[in-house]
C-alpha cells in the first residue's frame, strides 16, 4: 500500500471546500451534466462533494487516486498510467 499522500483533515470542510473550491465544483457538474454520461471517472476525489453529487443525479461514479486511504475504486499513480 502507498503512504497517506496528505493526512486527513486536509479534507476539513472549511480548510479545502473554500467559496472558490465550491465554484469550481458548480461548473465542473454543469460541464459533466451537459453530456448526460452514465459513468465518470473522477482523479483524485478530493472531499467527495463531486461524486456525491454526481451520485445523486443518478451517474455512475468511479474514482481513483494515489491514496488508497481515500476511500476510491483504483488506487494508481496517473503519471505511471501508461505502465500499468
Amino acid at each position: 500500500m502507498r503512504p497517506v499522500q496528505v493526512q486527513p483533515e486536509h479534507y476539513d470542510f472549511e480548510r479545502y471546500d473554500d467559496p472558490e473550491r465550491w465554484m469550481s465544483y458548480w461548473h465542473q457538474l454543469r460541464a459533466v451534466l451537459a453530456v448526460r454520461p452514465k459513468t465518470v471517472l473522477e482523479i483524485g476525489p478530493g472531499s467527495g462533494v463531486f461524486r456525491s453529487y454526481l451520485r445523486a443525479a443518478g451517474v455512475t461514479v468511479k474514482t481513483l487516486d494515489i491514496d488508497a486511504t481515500r476511500d476510491v475504486d483504483y488506487v494508481a499513480d496517473i503519471t505511471k498510467l501508461d505502465e500499468v
